[in-house]
């Protein structure tokens, strides 16, 4: 459980009145749902699966979306982890789904089933709960113990992780600019090279050795080795690239023959480890690793849905919380450890 003196400061943040229990109604008209109350009855009555659980699905998500607070909670969509599944955490430094910080484990897990269950089913018949339930397969556990050293230990790993990553991808976006920067230069620059002395030495030598009869050579062989500057209009050498009588002809495979030198790097896979605690500390897109262990404890949600209602990667949720905009306190942290000012 966090500590008085974590749950004070956060009350000199936030207001003594939201460490209350102060949530707002879910109203299903109120979000326009995909269903209308009577066909979510009728669908009960029938005993039609598929539809109930796409309402359920869209219903979760909605609930989530608009009061789960977003400064005690985390919520991994995932592109990452199983397709299919949805995530999202409960600090114990806070409320989540209405719950105040000092509920225990199992009261949480209760009154998260049963706030479900009033969601799902307002006024409805219960006796397909357990179904539905079973079928979009929603578990509750334990995530992150309240044992320093554990979470201690994760937050290390994640933090070599990272520092690891950041090396890997700084050399790699270092090697990139530059390969790009030349091809960007061969690409534009062609009255800047052609003008050079090294390429007009190189275009002599790559017209001397051509199969092309002496007439061509020296041809174009004299506007090489002129001391006048060669200046391309815009589009000429697209439309003389063709003509070996012409400097345009040379300078564009001068071009081919350069820009192939430099092939950009391949992006660097980092394969990260499958331990399901450091996945979640890492991918969370919402507290990160400190402002998590402010807390000790994570307890995480998870719902798998049946096949063909995976949560979509367009559907990633930006929670707009119960407390409304209020601004981040100066001890935030982003998903990677550093201070933030806003959330993303």
């Amino acid at each position: 459980m966090a500590s008085t003196e974590y749950l004070l400061e956060f009350g000199s943040f936030l207001g003594e009145e939201t460490l209350e229990v102060e949530f707002k109604e879910f109203s299903l008209r109120k979000h326009r749902l995909i269903f209308t109350k009577d066909e979510v009855y009728s669908f009960i009555k029938n005993q039609d699966y598929s539809h109930i659980c796409k309402f359920s699905r869209d219903v979760l998500i909605t609930y989530f979306e608009n009061y789960i607070p977003k400064y005690f909670s985390a919520f991994l969509n995932n592109s990452k982890l199983q397709k299919g599944e949805l995530w999202f955490g409960i600090s114990d430094s806070g409320e989540v789904l209405g719950l105040p910080a000092t509920m225990t484990y199992e009261e949480i897990s209760t009154n998260v089933i049963d706030q479900i269950k009033k969601v799902l089913f307002l006024n409805g018949n219960l006796d397909i709960l357990d179904t539905v339930l079973k079928e979009l397969k929603i578990e509750i556990f334990d995530v992150i113990n309240s044992s320093d050293d554990q979470l201690d230990m994760y937050l290390t790993k994640f933090k070599s992780e990272t520092k690891k990553y950041q090396i890997v991808f700084s050399s790699y976006r270092s090697e990139y600019k530059k390969v790009n920067k030349m091809i960007s230069y061969y690409r534009r620059a062609i009255n800047t090279m052609i003008n050079e002395d090294e390429t007009r030495k190189a275009l002599i030598k790559m017209v001397i050795s051509s199969e092309f009869c002496p007439e061509i050579k020296e041809k174009v062989m004299k506007k090489l080795v002129s001391s006048d500057d060669i200046i391309f209009e815009i589009g000429e050498v697209t439309e003389q690239k063709s003509d070996p009588r012409s400097p345009a002809y040379w300078i564009a495979k001068y071009r081919d023959i350069m820009i192939k030198k430099y092939k950009r790097p391949e992006r660097p896979i980092i394969n990260k480890p499958h331990d399901p605690y450091f996945r979640i500390i890492q991918d969370m897109n919402i507290m990160g690793p400190q402002f998590i262990k402010a807390g000790n404890n994570l307890v995480v949600i998870k719902i798998t849905f049946p096949t063909g209602l995976s949560i979509k990667l367009e559907e990633r949720l930006h929670f707009q919380g119960a407390m409304g905009n209020l601004k981040i306190p100066e001890r935030s942290f982003d998903c990677w450890g550093k201070p933030c000012t806003k959330w993303h």
